[in-house]
């Protein structure tokens, strides 16, 4: 889906003139700083008819984050088209901010989510146009998470279903005491469903192979310092784990060709393969006076770690929080013939597996311990 390297690196004066009007759906809209946007889309092999009949203006809803701007996916899936506030477009059009990140995001080593346009609907605003991070095609993801390092985690997807948010209020006394002594006595089930999966989401490790590991916190890095650079804070990484059959993963990874998610990442681990997405998303939140003041009233009543803090402390949290959350244990895809002779038992909660079981990915997920090989013999 993309070119060679070299081609992904071209400076915007050798890919020709920004365009001036692209179509969405059936509307004209005007572009709004092309000249760097367009940069993007032909690094990704993006023509600029993509969003012709593919999408409804009428389709934007609530993005379900406590900003509440709208949004709404395409129709094949592959780009999310959301409003953009007149904070993140302070932020996004800074021309400092912006040469930099078209430069990082067009290096072919980087989990930043790709905005490819802004556009200017002539009734409704300004909105961002940006790749889906992860693969429209899966239609059961394993787990989808929202992770930032910090209380905030959240899982958005378990077992093929969506964990709805479901935000405790700061007047249910009751709720806050039970939660508190962790009594879930008369809390709601889709409050109980929501906190299980907040705790899992900060908890479970995320299992790549060694190699694997270094490029994604390498990448890491490389992205949040740009966020350092610029004074932002309050991105989190959207993570997407997807179970597949042993006989189906050939045909899986054919069907990454010719798409604009980021880099899938395929592991086998505990005898089950897995395909993994990252991108990091929301990452145009400045440090403003509303977030000092709220930051003041976390530190005193929100639980730790809290999202609101300062950009070089919110980075240093991060990539700390994923530099362990990260653990190096599993195989690669091309190496599972060598592996699959070996039998293995694992301990997990101090329960162990014998005759070569393999642990479930619930299991797997929910266990924030590494690996522990039992026993090993060849057949």
């Amino acid at each position: 889906r993309r070119g060679p390297r070299a081609a992904r690196m071209m400076r915007a004066e050798s890919l020709g003139p920004e365009t001036k009007r692209l179509v969405v759906g059936d509307v004209a809209c005007d572009t709004v700083r092309d000249d760097q946007f367009s940069v993007i889309r032909r690094a990704e092999s993006i023509g600029d008819e993509f969003l012709v009949g593919n999408f409804d203006f009428g389709e934007l809803g609530s993005g379900g984050g406590k900003g509440g701007d709208t949004m709404a996916r395409t129709r094949d899936g592959r780009y999310f088209i959301k409003t953009l506030s007149e904070g993140d477009g302070k932020s996004l059009l800074e021309d400092a901010f912006l040469k930099d990140y078209v430069a990082r995001a067009t290096t072919g080593q980087s989990l930043l989510s790709k905005i490819c346009a802004v556009i200017s609907h002539d009734k409704l605003g300004r909105f961002i146009v940006m790749n889906n991070c992860v693969n429209p095609r899966v239609k059961c993801w394993s787990r989808l998470y929202d992770l930032k390092g910090t209380a905030d985690d959240k899982t958005l997807v378990a077992d093929g279903a969506a964990v709805y948010h479901a935000h405790k209020r700061f007047y249910n006394v009751n709720l806050l005491v039970r939660e508190c002594f962790g009594c879930y006595r008369d809390v709601p089930v889709l409050r109980q469903r929501y906190v299980k999966g907040k705790h899992e989401a900060f908890d479970a490790p995320i299992y790549v192979t060694k190699a694997q590991r270094e490029e994604i916190l390498t990448a890491l890095k490389n992205d949040v310092a740009l966020f350092d650079k610029h004074g932002l804070m309050d991105y989190s990484l959207l993570v997407g784990i997807q179970r597949v059959p042993a006989n189906e993963v050939d045909e899986a990874m054919r069907a990454f060709e010719h798409d604009v998610h980021n880099k899938p990442y395929v592991i086998e681990y505990g005898g089950e393969t897995l395909i993994l997405y990252f991108g990091i998303i929301d990452f145009l939140q400045r440090w403003t006076g509303g977030k000092k003041v709220a930051h003041v009233i976390k530190y005193l009543f929100a639980p730790r770690p809290i999202s609101t803090v300062n950009p070089k402390t919110y980075a240093k949290q991060f990539l700390d929080f994923f530099d362990f959350k990260f653990k190096g244990v599993a195989f690669e895809r091309e190496n599972l013939a060598r592996t699959s002779s070996v039998r293995r038992s694992f301990n997990f909660g101090g329960e162990s597996r014998k005759g070569g079981a393999s642990p479930t990915v619930l299991e797997r997920l929910k266990s924030a311990a590494g690996v522990t090989i039992m026993a090993a013999e060849e057949d």
